[in-house]
């Protein structure tokens, strides 16, 4: 049997945490609201506080302890479990967050899950200013969830909620190390010049012969040449007015903002032209270039469209594919997209299309090393496509059948 349980009565203690006082490093990390999204918790985005700062106990973060976002329109009600403290170091949170102990630990994954499911939910309960509300908690501990009451029963749930988050952290992971993995090998072959030599050895680091460029102005490799980006891509914008019965597979700036996957839309709640997204194209948003958007679609079927932000790269020579976009994913190419934009608005800056396949770089005369690399940038990148729809089934598995078990509709 399950019942209808409020939050309070599985709540051992909450507390907000503290005002820091932040330094270099220590070790003590704080973790802020920005270290909360996806029901993730991401230690990258946390400081650190001086070790002197007094911090009562209970405001120090414990394992299978809840973190919820306490303040702020849009990010007040995230949450995310604490299950995992780095070695060696002790962590609290800053003031705009609630550490949620429980009673009990077959509790922790329901309750912190429940919170997840119901996070549109949670925000409205947000009291003060509206661009600085803070959460009401007297109203949040109030909320009623579906609970089993069998013990048995929510261990069993917990463990599958566990392992299925578990799973998506995996495909994130996965995710991400790709994503550095492509930026470190373009850096190391076309910035440093790192590239393996006939013997298979770094080509700079084992005194490989350079010369002067004077149209980049620096050193490249002997053998290597300047060119720039339009000679080896264009930008394709095949425009098009959604047809009212179609369902597409639209790529957006939202969309890319909340998960870097497509929305399904339906063509008439569609409001204006798109474009085509090319097959193999490579999409870049020319919006505020100063935050990186590149996304290499998954291309589920043919009728795949992206805003008119976006900028679909194609590479001529489809073999340059994976080289493109570690191109286009460089530091080098950013900087660049930044010092060209310019604003349309008070705080929106824009690239010009037209500036750029303006972009200069080495290249090696020698096809073959482009193409090596190439092909190992392609494999990357069809991985990180696999992990990307594998990481979406699971959160639809996960949030289909948790409401379920825990209304005892199915049982495991």
């Amino acid at each position: 049997m399950s019942r209808f349980v409020p939050l309070s009565e599985m709540v051992l203690s909450d507390c907000k945490g503290i005002t820091p006082q932040y330094v270099e490093e220590s070790k003590t990390i704080v973790l802020n609201q920005k270290c909360v999204h996806d029901f993730m918790l991401d230690y990258s985005l946390a400081q650190f506080v001086s070790d002197e700062q007094k911090i009562s106990e209970n405001k120090y973060v414990q394992l299978n302890d809840i973190l919820i976002n306490s303040t702020g329109q849009g990010t007040a009600g995230r949450c995310t479990i604490v299950s995992y403290i780095p070695e060696g170091y002790k962590i609290t949170v800053d003031s705009h967050m609630l550490i949620v102990r429980c009673n009990n630990i077959e509790d922790v994954y329901l309750l912190a899950y429940h919170l997840y499911q119901n996070e549109k939910f949670i925000m409205s309960m947000l009291a003060g200013s509206s661009g600085q509300g803070e959460l009401d908690k007297v109203r949040l501990f109030k909320l009623k969830v579906p609970m089993p009451e069998d013990k048995a029963a929510k261990e069993k749930i917990a463990e599958f909620i566990h392992k299925i988050g578990n799973s998506i952290e995996i495909n994130e992971t996965v995710q991400r190390d790709i994503d550095t993995t492509i930026a470190l090998l373009y850096k190391f072959w076309f910035v440093q010049y790192d590239f393996p030599n006939e013997k298979g050895r770094a080509y700079c680091q084992n005194d490989g012969e350079m010369e002067w460029n004077d149209s980049l102005k620096r050193n490249i490799p002997k053998g290597w040449t300047a060119i720039t980006l339009e000679e080896i891509s264009q930008i394709v914008t095949d425009s098009i007015t959604p047809d009212p019965k179609i369902v597409y597979e639209h790529y957006s700036i939202p969309a890319y903002d909340d998960s870097k996957y497509p929305v399904f839309d339906q063509g008439s709640s569609i409001d204006s032209n798109k474009y085509i997204v090319p097959l193999n194209g490579i999409l870049v948003s020319k919006l505020n270039p100063q935050f990186k958007r590149l996304w290499d679609p998954i291309n589920f079927g043919p009728e795949c469209i992206c805003s008119t932000e976006f900028m679909p790269f194609v590479a001529n020579d489809s073999n340059l594919r994976g080289f493109l976009y570690a191109l286009l994913d460089s530091e080098e190419y950013q900087k660049y997209m930044f010092q060209c934009s310019s604003s349309s608005t008070g705080s929106r800056k824009r690239m010009a299309p037209e500036l750029c396949g303006r972009f200069s770089f080495a290249v090696p005369k020698d096809r073959g090393i482009l193409y090596g690399f190439s092909s190992m940038i392609d494999k990357m990148l069809a991985l990180a496509k696999q992990k990307r729809v594998e990481r979406k089934i699971l959160l639809e598995i996960r949030e289909y059948v948790f409401p379920l078990l825990m209304t005892e509709q199915i049982k495991i």
